[in-house]
């Protein structure tokens, strides 16, 4: 049996889990063409399915189930970056037939990137942390911000970019 399966989510398709997953499990990973900023259509539908990697680098769609992994403002994931790999790993305890979620705001910063477009999206993941308007990782609150850092799951160039402001 597969550990994961697309299923039908409130937000249109997900990915959900077939087994158990602990803390700190990897579960899926990422993969994709590699892009630039010059390689991305703004508000196209290949552009939604981009994770941004790097001040001006983007991970393409890849047609696996990685597309589908959807946002939440209370996530069970998040994404880690280990040598060349981007892998979704489990925050905490996840159960079977779960949808897995990771916060799209933990990879985000569009400042320095997608020619200058301020990236944001509305969101109805319905956690009871809902932030209702998702944003760059500098817009997240302070508290939540230090949470994800502890946690590993902000890549370095958002780090980087946090020192400079």
């Amino acid at each position: 049996m597969l550990d994961l399966c697309l299923g039908n989510s409130k937000n249109g398709k997900g990915v959900f889990a077939n087994k158990n997953f602990k803390r700190g499990d990897s579960i899926l990973q990422f993969e994709g063409k590699i892009l630039d900023d010059n390689d991305i259509e703004i508000d196209t539908y290949e552009d939604e399915y981009c994770i941004q990697i790097g001040k001006r680098a983007y991970l393409g769609p890849s047609g696996k189930l990685d597309d589908f992994v959807n946002h939440s403002c209370s996530p069970n994931c998040g994404i880690k970056k280990t040598k060349e790999k981007l892998l979704l790993v489990a925050l905490r305890t996840i159960k079977k037939s779960e949808e897995l979620a990771f916060d799209y705001s933990t990879w985000a910063d569009y400042s320095t990137s997608m020619k200058g477009h301020l990236w944001k999206m509305h969101c109805n993941c319905g956690s009871k942390n809902c932030r209702r308007i998702i944003k760059d990782f500098r817009y997240l609150p302070a508290a939540l911000k230090k949470k994800y850092i502890k946690s590993g799951i902000v890549p370095n160039y958002i780090l980087e970019n946090l020192r400079k402001l």
